[in-house]
């Protein structure tokens, strides 16, 4: 049987979920993949930087800290971190607009009522 994931794995999978409506049929956000997506040792201050690599996500913010230790339990914590992430590719990339950001915002915005359990 394969490994069970741990929970940075678990972390960046909500993550991608949460970043995923916001392709498009273009696929504007193809440039920045989602899959190349990472937590690693960044700077404190930055929730992410892209890097030659992909996005890092840096386990040394606060606020990354908190979504992993709480984004199951605590769904506002990873959007935060999901809007981190979508501005900074938008800084980035060329194909995504600051009208894509706002979209993506508002979204963000609907999603952060009560969830399912």
């Amino acid at each position: 049987a394969p490994p069970e994931p741990n929970r940075e794995q678990l972390f960046l999978a909500a993550l991608r979920d949460e970043l995923k409506w916001a392709r498009t049929a273009d696929d504007r956000i193809n440039d920045l993949s989602l899959e190349r997506l990472r937590v690693g040792d960044g700077r404190r201050r930055q929730v992410a930087a892209l890097t030659d690599d992909g996005v890092v996500i840096s386990r040394r913010n606060p606020l990354v800290a908190a979504a992993l230790a709480r984004f199951d339990d605590d769904p506002p914590v990873l959007l935060f971190v999901a809007s981190a992430v979508y501005s900074l590719m938008n800084r980035e990339s060329e194909a995504i607009t600051d009208e894509d950001e706002r979209v993506f915002h508002r979204g963000l915005i609907e999603n952060l009522g009560p969830r399912p359990t």
